[in-house]
């Protein structure tokens, strides 16, 4: 690890890759995309995908290498934009949309 005062470097591919993978969260990409789904970014997409697999929040934020508050936060904004009730509600457009794709 080089670093002065404190600062990290990291090789540009390494960093790049890890931009590339952050900013795809907060982007919305559509093609081939189910059309009730197209409302939501692709992190939220990815993580009421897990909850349709059964996973708890604790599990998702595992899984995704993020915390249980930032689950909570993107699955708020899915069930929102899906105008769903709840997460459950959320859940059953998420598996309808994809089966029906």
């Amino acid at each position: 690890m080089d670093g002065i005062a404190g600062a990290y470097f990291c090789e540009r591919e390494s960093f790049d890759e890890k931009l590339l993978d952050d900013a795809d969260g907060f982007t919305t990409r559509t093609e081939g995309i189910a059309p009730g789904l197209k409302v939501l970014s692709t992190r939220q997409r990815e993580i009421v995908r897990l909850a349709s697999e059964g996973l708890l929040n604790k599990q998702i934020a595992w899984q995704l290498g993020i915390t249980v508050a930032t689950v909570k936060a993107h699955m708020s904004l899915a069930i929102e934009r899906l105008s769903a009730r709840n997460r459950t509600h959320a859940v059953a457009i998420y598996v309808r949309e994809t089966l029906t794709r």
